[in-house]
């Protein structure tokens, strides 16, 4: 496809900025991070406006989608959520489910719940 080379510079582009926010204060990263899941989520959906082609769209979203989840959720359960969002991509009619952004919030309320408990710890 055309499209290909643009598309995984697009998202390497989107990986590299997020690594660069990393370093960056909490508050910064953790709201950059939600932007950019709501953009993931956002290509996901715009499949519908094309009713012909968004199940080809999904093949080749499916795998950058589970790439890119990985690489921003990291770790084993990065990989296991990477594999949920490969499937969810690929199968018909569930492309309207938020996956990016339902694990920010769920890494979100981890985080706090987390330092919580440093601070009662402490």
């Amino acid at each position: 496809m055309p499209g290909d080379n643009n598309t995984l510079c697009f998202i390497s582009f989107l990986i590299e900025v997020y690594e660069i926010m990393k370093r960056k204060s909490y508050l910064i990263k953790s709201n950059f991070q939600l932007a950019i899941c709501l953009l993931l989520d956002g290509i996901g959906m715009i499949t519908y406006l094309f009713p012909g082609i968004s199940e080809w769209f999904d093949l080749f979203w499916a795998p950058l989608a589970a790439i890119t989840y990985w690489a921003m959720f990291g770790g084993l359960k990065g990989f296991i959520g990477s594999i949920f969002v490969f499937i969810e991509e690929v199968l018909p009619l569930t492309d309207s489910i938020p996956s990016f952004t339902l694990s920010w919030l769920l890494w979100k309320k981890r985080n706090k719940l987390i330092k919580s408990k440093l601070v009662t710890v402490q």
